[in-house]
């Protein structure tokens, strides 16, 4: 084994309760005229949205970059905003979302590299890459991974292949010599062990498998990692 790869919501990232109201402040704040969209025609409009993307997400594994929920937004209510696209997306993140690392993520990281292995993030998401980058960068995590995938750059969502793939081709190793680690059986387990990788599926409440496929490994929390076979043996 030669790659490990990880998963980012509830794998090495937890959330916290978002704060929607500071959040639409923000982008609010930011209209062009002043004044031009309320609070309400703002909800509106980003339930209809997010409906319709959910929608994609789970019938055809397809994302959408913020960037263009922002411009989408600027033209349906003929407004501008006085801040760049990607600067309104950075700046409801920081402030909406409350992160911060799981549980033992720094530490087997950190043992993970000292090891030899490289790392990489394979995670689904609307943000755009450079705000993922920025939010490992504040947890201290960001130094330890050698590749960043989001499927916001690559227009499709895991399990889809082509997350995986892309990861491949950027650390130039193959899915056998590759181990995944992920909470989300269909989105990580089911589309790593299509691709070829080994799978560790960080399962806490120790749920049943849901489905046919089965992961190769199954752990409570990430320390456990440290005690797989194909981990020992590198160290």
């Amino acid at each position: 084994m030669q790659a490990i790869l990880f998963d980012r919501g509830n794998t090495l990232v937890q959330f916290g309760e978002t704060d929607y109201d500071a959040g639409q402040k923000v982008i609010l704040a930011s209209v062009r005229p002043p004044n031009k969209i309320d609070a309400a025609a703002f909800d509106r409009f980003e339930d209809e949205f997010f409906e319709r993307l959910d929608f994609y997400r789970e019938r055809a594994n397809l994302e959408c970059n913020l960037l263009h929920y922002y411009e989408l937004m600027a033209r349906y209510f003929g407004i501008q905003f006085d801040k760049p696209y990607e600067e309104l997306c950075r700046r409801y993140h920081f402030v909406a979302e409350r992160i911060s690392t799981m549980p033992g993520a720094q530490h087997v990281l950190a043992e993970l590299k000292r090891a030899g292995f490289r790392l990489g993030l394979v995670t689904n998401t609307s943000l755009p890459h450079s705000i993922i980058v920025e939010e490992f960068q504040r947890l201290s995590l960001y130094d330890y991974f050698d590749t960043m995938v989001c499927s916001s750059e690559i227009v499709f969502r895991k399990p889809d292949r082509a997350m995986f793939d892309v990861a491949l081709r950027v650390l130039n190793i193959s899915p056998s010599e590759t181990m995944f680690v992920g909470d989300s059986y269909h989105a990580d387990v089911v589309g790593a062990k299509q691709t070829g990788m080994k799978t560790v599926w960080l399962n806490p409440n120790r749920n049943p498998v849901p489905g046919e496929i089965k992961p190769d490994y199954g752990i409570a929390g990430l320390e456990e990692i440290l005690e797989l076979a194909e981990v020992k043996r590198k160290a």
